[in-house]
């Protein structure tokens, strides 16, 4: 299975697109049992967590040059990417959010779902893809520019599993400011679910049919806290200093979750500054375990500012 990223489509092509989306819905999706769709999902899964798989060899032979992650980043990151999607847990979370999961056999969900990813992780906003799936909306996925690998390999793999859950699922590219397929895209959505910059957002909420939904995950940033009741101990420092590193090691830092700063609480047995200090020791630790990929100049340049 060899991957080719393909033109972007003309408006018409697009269109196209849409209108056959929207015909297999009603002919694979809205009469097909939940639990067959999750089974089928489930099949792909564990093709992903397989080491051995073509999926799996080829995500971690290509992903280096998309996503700029080291190839010992990728092949830790990519199971903890896809082993919350296994069907168990994705059955749970249905009972869990909708108190059964058979109600989706008797619910209507939208007809055509537009999602828009993001290119700063491999994986990103894939969640929302197959849970569009699993409400039984057909499924078109602009790839970002910057990572169009991994979608179009979930895409794919899937359609080798079920082809006719694949069929379902289109992921196409167009550079940004494309406003024709943007306006065909988004206009004849149901549902829109986008990840990007603030402007961004805005620009494709302009283009929103009168009654799409949209859904906008935007600029984040997190940071971790750590009390004084947490650094009671030596043993207390080890163990979290060890666990902040390494969810600032994780995905080079570039994750909705990474945290930017940690917080440290005055008072306990231990100070801040010996947190650092131990924070700075386990982050080198990371280093050799999970060493970060290639930092843009740009990037280099911003954190020299900083720290002078």
């Amino acid at each position: 299975m060899s991957i080719e990223t393909p033109s972007s489509p003309s408006s018409k092509e697009l269109t196209s697109i849409i209108d056959t989306l929207r015909a297999r819905r009603r002919r694979h999706l809205v009469r097909r049992p939940v639990h067959d769709i999750l089974a089928a999902m489930d099949c792909c899964i564990r093709r992903w967590l397989d080491p051995d798989s073509d999926e799996r060899r080829q995500a971690e032979t290509q992903l280096p040059a998309t996503t700029g992650l080291s190839p010992p980043m990728l092949r830790h990151v990519l199971p903890l990417v896809f082993e919350e999607y296994r069907g168990e847990r994705l059955g749970a979370l249905l009972d869990a959010e909708l108190g059964g999961r058979d109600g989706l056999d008797r619910a209507i969900g939208p007809g055509l779902s537009v999602h828009v990813l993001a290119g700063n992780l491999p994986g990103a906003g894939l969640d929302g893809v197959i849970f569009s799936l699993l409400v039984k909306s057909t499924v078109l996925v602009k790839a970002a520019s910057a990572e169009p690998v991994l979608p179009d390999l979930f895409a794919r793999s899937l359609a080798a599993v079920d082809p006719e859950l694949g069929a379902c699922l289109r992921v196409v590219h167009w550079p940004g400011g494309r406003a024709d397929l943007e306006k065909a895209a988004f206009g004849r959505a149901d549902l829109v679910v986008a990840s990007g910059s603030d402007v961004s957002l805005a620009s494709i909420r302009e283009r929103l049919g009168t009654d799409t939904r949209f859904i906008g995950y935007g600029h984040k940033l997190s940071f971790g806290l750590v009390t004084r009741a947490g650094l009671a101990t030596r043993g207390a420092l080890a163990h979290w200093s060890r666990a902040a590193a390494y969810d600032v090691a994780v995905y080079d830092q570039l994750g909705c979750l990474s945290p930017q700063l940690v917080y440290v609480e005055e008072g306990g047995s231990v100070s801040p500054r010996e947190f650092a200090s131990a924070l700075a020791n386990d982050l080198a630790e990371w280093q050799i375990t999970l060493p970060r990929g290639a930092v843009p100049i740009e990037a280099v340049s911003a954190v020299r500012r900083l720290r002078d």
